[in-house]
């Protein structure tokens, strides 16, 4: 092993340039990625712990009856993940609509009977944003309940933001992640040519192919670990200035910046490492077939 690992040393010392190419390839697409993951990380973390902005209206028929109301009412308070249910008669809502609109309100004056149905106001707990479609439904197949009313065109639009966003992140990433292993693969086969002859040599005299490549292996195995650090420690920096820069009061409660998870980290070495290994495995088997 340790002479595998000296031959891979003088290998990277030989071609830095090459080597620096598959390290910096490497790291930019870990950066890509761990940035992705980072925003996608706290925009997620936002939603699912913003407490005031999940609400929806329970509008109910006309001919709903009060026990009919509060029937529904105690269903809907029984759901999971609902926090509170709150009884809105049509006169509030008309008292409400007109402080709203204020100099305009005299548009509402001319109104024979008040147009606004009864309606119940629920609150969702907080983090229950991806089911929010979900108890809508519920409570629309209720009895009396005329319509469900959750802004679904702006959740469905941001949502489709999101999943463009998650979406052109894999995409760049893999694409960075391909282009690595395709500059390590061109590294490790330079390098090999360039010890052609050496490498006869080595197999004249018996030596084995592994013991030959396992010097490439650790050389494409290095140049992934070392891009793998470079990147996460290029987008860690960049967590640390935007942490820093928040005040004390917006970097409490869901304002806090969170760094990419553990998990995510993982996966993130295991395929720079990995795309190291693959690259040089693909560059061996293509020089000893040849």
């Amino acid at each position: 092993m340790i002479p595998s690992l000296r031959r891979a040393i003088r290998d990277i010392n030989d071609n830095r340039f090459l080597n620096s190419v598959a390290v910096l390839t490497v790291a930019l697409s870990v950066l890509i990625t761990c940035a992705f993951s980072l925003i996608w990380t706290n925009v997620t973390h936002w939603i699912q712990t913003s407490e005031t902005s999940i609400r929806m209206l329970v509008y109910l028929k006309d001919d709903a009856s009060a026990l009919q109301r509060q029937d529904i009412q105690h269903r809907i308070q029984e759901m999971e993940g609902i926090l509170d249910v709150k009884f809105i008669p049509r006169a509030q809502a008309l008292e409400s609509l007109r402080s709203q609109l204020r100099q305009q309100a005299s548009l509402l004056e001319g109104l024979e009977e008040n147009p606004l149905p009864d309606s119940l106001e629920v609150d969702l707990k907080a983090g229950q944003v991806n089911q929010i479609a979900s108890i809508a439904g519920q409570i629309g197949a209720l009895t009396a309940v005329d319509s469900v009313e959750y802004g679904q065109q702006w959740m469905g639009r941001f949502a489709g933001l999101l999943n463009l966003f998650r979406f052109a992140g894999v995409i760049l990433g893999s694409l960075f992640f391909i282009a690595s292993g395709l500059i390590i693969a061109n590294t490790a086969r330079l390098a090999l040519y360039s010890r052609r002859e050496e490498v006869e040599i080595m197999r004249l005299i018996g030596a084995t192919d592994r013991f030959i490549t396992a010097p490439f292996y650790i050389q494409s195995l290095i140049q992934g670990a070392c891009g793998c650090g470079m990147g996460l420690s290029v987008i860690y920096a960049a967590y640390l200035y935007m942490s820093a820069r928040l005040t004390s009061e917006l970097a409490s409660g869901f304002w806090q910046i969170r760094f990419i998870s553990i998990e995510s980290i993982a996966v993130i070495i295991g395929c720079s490492i990995g795309i190291g290994w693959i690259g040089c495995f693909l560059s061996m088997k293509q020089f000893f077939r040849n």
